[in-house]
């Protein structure tokens, strides 16, 4: 055991949240540990994710009768609350693959008459009903996984939107791992979430087709300093209103034996009896995300500056972003390349001066902008 003696400057600072938002894939509360899922919504939203992508291990359950088929809510209605409780609660992607297969199933039992299509899009006409009566986050609808794949999986992403958009309102969610087949399907997307490097003229062209543009990558990255890049300045850097990480847990075999099986586990937090433990990439990416607040809040207040006429308080603030905008022309989410660790530390500390300068000017001697 040691004892370290620590000195901490504390700023007269109370951070606003991003507009940019931090999200999570999740797989509801993990096989091991099932009793600890409030504590993992409790550790995601302490590390400040906003929303979280349900991977389909709860869904409605489906019921027949004379050949007609029923949705009962009451699991999801639980979880969906429990989420909402911690303050999570921009969108909710729904991976919807688990109910088709098993309305799938139901036809070709008989247990439903009618036909697959028929059913599969009342369902989904029923979840979108039900989550706007029960006051959801936004559902996202997510019917194929990673597009790009094969050509099959864009063939029945094509087949299951048409399906999906015979509810008016539904909205859905592709994550596109090659642009190409997301053009092929971008009449269908409304929010086009990548996780390839796109360069800027693609990138403009999914916002020119009138899409919500996301972003989504791996939780860990053996390197803190990317993986507060992906959250934080890099993500800052790029037209995109989300960034989801994959995965919370995703657990094979043992979860502290990444050489177990055939893929490593992804973990932002891995599991215990007595709740999360926290990797060191998941508190990177919640230092990215303060970086998002920090820039936020100085934004909004260079904003009031402007609105009363004080242009020049806004300067210094503004030649902070103009760095980071600057610092690497590759155009890269992932590195800025070339930028040393104490840059980042740097534009943290340049830019509490510049809201503490803003907020005094502001408010004047009262303070009152804190």
């Amino acid at each position: 055991q040691q004892v370290l003696k620590l000195s901490v400057d504390v700023y007269p600072i109370n951070l606003q949240k991003s507009d940019r938002a931090a999200g999570m894939f999740w797989m509801e509360g993990t096989r091991i540990y099932p009793q600890n899922r409030k504590k993992e919504l409790a550790d995601m939203s302490e590390h400040g994710i906003q929303s979280v992508a349900l991977l389909g291990l709860t869904l409605p359950e489906l019921n027949t009768e004379n050949g007609n088929i029923t949705l009962k809510f009451n699991k999801l209605d639980t979880l969906v609350q429990e989420i909402k409780n911690f303050g999570i609660t921009k969108y909710m992607p729904l991976y919807t693959a688990g109910l088709a297969r098993d309305i799938k199933h139901l036809c070709n039992t008989g247990a439903v008459k009618i036909p697959f299509d028929d059913a599969y899009a009342y369902a989904i006409g029923e979840i979108y009903k039900h989550s706007r009566e029960k006051a959801w986050p936004e559902v996202l609808f997510y019917p194929v996984d990673e597009i790009g794949n094969s050509t099959a999986l864009v063939d029945e992403f094509k087949h299951l939107s048409t399906l999906i958009k015979k509810t008016p309102g539904a909205k859905i969610y592709c994550t596109v791992n090659n642009y190409a087949s997301g053009v092929k399907c971008a009449d269908s997307i409304d929010y086009w979430c990548a996780n390839i490097k796109m360069p800027k003229e693609q990138e403009q062209d999914v916002l020119n087709r009138g899409k919500s543009y996301m972003r989504y990558g791996c939780v860990f990255n053996f390197n803190p300093r990317i993986s507060r890049t992906l959250s934080g300045f890099g993500f800052w850097r790029i037209p995109a209103t989300t960034m989801y990480f994959w995965n919370y847990q995703s657990i094979i075999g043992d979860p502290f034996n990444g050489a177990d099986g055939h893929a490593r586990d992804h973990m932002a937090s891995y599991p215990s009896p007595d709740g999360p433990i926290n990797s060191i990439d998941f508190e990177a990416i919640r230092e990215g995300i303060d970086d998002l607040n920090y820039i936020y809040t100085m934004q909004q207040l260079m904003g009031k500056a402007k609105k009363v006429s004080k242009v020049d308080l806004a300067k210094s603030g503004q030649a902070i972003l103009d760095e980071i905008t600057s610092c690497d022309p590759s155009y890269s989410q992932y590195d800025l390349a070339g930028v040393p660790n104490e840059k980042y530390h740097e534009w943290r500390i340049r830019m509490a001066q510049e809201i503490m300068k803003l907020q005094a000017a502001l408010a004047g001697k009262n303070g009152s902008e804190n």
